[in-house]
């Protein structure tokens, strides 16, 4: 039990880190501080991020 919740708070973590990521390149490239691949390279790790069921082996940053 004590495992399933840690892991459960890791992937939140994991999740809230990736979207703030996201947003960071989103507002860098609003402001021309970053190109569009930067942006266009976070979108998939979300994606992957939200998407992933079992317990993460890697991060999903």
């Amino acid at each position: 039990m004590l495992a399933a919740q840690d892991t459960l708070a890791f992937v939140r973590a994991q999740k809230t880190a990736v979207a703030e990521q996201l947003a960071s390149a989103k507002r860098n490239f609003e402001v021309g501080t970053s190109t569009i691949t930067d942006t266009r390279e976070a979108r998939p790790a979300t994606t992957w991020c939200w998407r992933r069921k079992s317990p993460p082996t890697t991060t999903c940053a």
